[in-house]
Formats: C-alpha cells, structure tokens, sequence
C-alpha cells in the first residue's frame, strides 16, 4: 500500500454513477437522482467517513480523472457547509487515487461563512436604514438638470447602484481570496507528500542495503 495513505482507510470499488433528472410540476430539472445502487459516493463514501471518520478511497484509471473528481466532491462539500445536514470531510488525491478523509478543520470554514453571511446582512440593513432617513432633496448637479457636472453627459450617480457595488465588491474579494488560499494550500499539501514520499522511499532504500 502507498505509504501516503492512511493504514485504517478502506478501499472502494468505484462504478460509475447513473444519474437521472427530477422535474418540478412544470417539467423543469430541479435536481438529479441516482439510479444504480451502490455507486453514489455521497452515501458510500462522503456520508460514511463523515459518521465513523474512517478514510475511504477508490482508483480511477487517470490521474486528471481523480484530480476532477476532487475538484467536484470538495466543491460541493463546501457548498453544503451552511446547510443543516453538512460534511466535515477534505477529498485529496495519491496519485491516481482519490481519497475521504474526516476534515474538523472545516468547522471553523463553516463559522466563517455564517459570520460572512451576518456581516453581508448587517451592512445590507445599514444601507437601507441610510436610504430610509434620507429626505426627497432637490436634483443635485449629478443629475439630468447639470449634465456636465461629471463632465459626461447625462450621467447619473446612483447611490443605491453605489452600495450594491460595494457590497457585491466585498463578498466577490472575500470569495476570491479564498479560493486562492485553498489553491495555495492544496499545492503546499502536495508538495509535503511528494517529500514525505522522498523520504520513505530514502529509508525503504537504506533498509534494503
């Protein structure tokens, strides 16, 4: 067994999901469902690990396989952290392998996402209560009546474009710096196993002679 692998993960088999749409009353897809038992790696796998925290694992053919198949099963992971039923659980690849493992550090994403979601929140009541106390005043010189005033014609400095931009700004940086400290923390995991692996690989081979 590759020594990167935990020695308590279980290996499954993997067999390609069926997949079939769900219609709403007007024919619309709302979902998907799968068909062919024992091959959604939600119930054989993500729901498993995250009940009895014993890693699990299957091999695909290739490795850009397993890469998009860790892509997908993270991503979706981490869209479901804010709901009632969510999953402590980190998808990484050995090799061509594609691995579960029990993540507790993802509580603390999920915090940060709740407390994200109450300062958005806040911020947006703030604005509106701003909005509310403000009287009808007169047209002011960024207006139609002083067109020149921006040295655009007819342009128009609206305000409640101005904070939906700030809050939209706000929550799109968050997201982006985000997604760029798991990009770098992905690539710093990968780089500690392929030195760990170098450094089995030393002792294996000094044992040998």
């Amino acid at each position: 067994m590759n020594p990167l692998i935990p020695s308590n993960a279980i290996q499954v088999r993997y067999v390609s999901p069926l997949y079939e749409p769900v219609y709403d009353e007007d024919d619309n897809v709302v979902d998907e469902e799968c068909v062919r038992g024992g091959t959604d790696v939600w119930e054989e796998l993500i729901m498993p690990v995250n009940k009895d925290r014993i890693p699990r694992y299957y091999r695909l053919r290739h490795r850009q396989n397993a890469k998009e198949h860790k892509n997908r099963w993270n991503s979706w992971i981490k869209n479901h952290l804010m709901h009632e039923n969510y999953y402590l659980i980190k998808v990484s690849i050995i090799g061509r392998r594609v691995l579960f493992v029990y993540n507790p550090k993802l509580l603390q994403e999920r915090e940060k996402l709740f407390k994200r979601q109450e300062f958005l929140k806040k911020k947006e009541k703030r604005i509106q209560e701003q909005r509310a106390r403000q009287p009808d005043a007169a047209p002011s010189g960024d207006t139609w009546e002083n067109p020149n005033a921006n040295g655009i014609t007819g342009f128009v400095i609206d305000d409640e474009e101005h904070y939906s931009m700030d809050y939209e700004a706000y929550y799109n940086n968050n997201m982006q710096e985000q997604q760029r400290a798991e990009q770098e923390a992905e690539h710093e995991e990968e780089e500690r196993l392929r030195e760990r692996a170098r450094e089995i690989e030393t002792i294996l081979e000094r044992e040998r002679r």
